[in-house]
């Protein structure tokens, strides 16, 4: 479907702001993770070593004599029987055994239940991206790189936003309205601030936001004590906790 040069040039643009936009809200995420795990880390910290909580640890099971008709627990391989009163350890899950071949790791999208025309934008961006053809197609080093991330983003998100502002960074012609198409990319868009904005207000983020302000840091957790029906110790210990901790 053509579409006019200022409207091409429009939805090029809203494409990359899109794909941009995306990317920094993927960061986010794993931003706000981190921040997550540190508060609840020094949250537990703090109960432990100044309000008296103790951790809880994971119960040890002992081996015991079995009862009399029952059978042995399966071993492994090389195993040796277990003593009576000997520790069990949990197992340890070593995942995958040494593979034979290389992996891939890129999943199958489904396209059967895709409209007609992002089944067919799909297809022509899997040529244009596709390991085999991509020295081929790409222009320059720098469109190569554009190619192969292109590749690896529409494996874990294949929206429509996606599709189409990856079609339009590729310059592929799609069976769709430039009014659609834009329509689409900036619901996108409005969309991921809506998300990053919900970060920005959580308290994870706010904690990790707040690294040199201590009376921010004593309030949030304070409040996260507080709603856990937890007594917090004072102001002073609590501090004293974090300079401590920073040094």
């Amino acid at each position: 479907m053509s579409i006019p040069y200022a409207q091409s040039k429009r939805l090029a643009s809203l494409a990359k702001r899109y794909i941009s936009d995306h990317d920094a809200h993927l960061e986010n995420l794993d931003l706000n993770e981190h921040y997550n795990l540190e508060l609840r880390n020094k949250i537990e910290n703090l109960l432990i070593e100044k309000c008296g909580y103790k951790k809880e640890e994971p119960e040890i099971e002992i081996h015991r004599p079995r009862k009399v008709g029952t059978r042995p627990p399966k071993r492994t391989p090389g195993e040796r029987p277990r003593r009576i009163g000997e520790k069990i350890l949990p197992r340890a899950n070593t995942g995958l055994s040494k593979p034979t071949k290389e992996i891939n790791i890129e999943i199958p999208v489904n396209t059967q239940d895709m409209p007609d025309w992002k089944k067919k934008l799909w297809r022509k961006i899997m040529m244009a991206v596709h390991p085999d053809r991509i020295d081929a197609v790409s222009s320059s080093e720098k469109n190569k790189v554009v190619r192969v991330k292109i590749r690896e983003t529409i494996q874990i998100n294949n929206s429509d936003a996606m599709l189409i502002a990856s079609g339009n960074i590729l310059k592929i012609e799609m069976n769709l309205s430039a009014f659609e198409q834009e329509r689409t990319i900036r619901a996108a868009i409005q969309e991921l601030k809506t998300k990053n904005t919900a970060i920005f207000q959580s308290v994870p983020w706010l904690w990790g936001e707040s690294f040199t302000n201590d009376t921010l840091r004593l309030e949030i957790i304070k409040a996260v004590l507080i709603n856990n029906s937890l007594q917090p110790p004072s102001d002073e210990v609590i501090l004293e906790f974090f300079s401590r901790k920073n040094k």
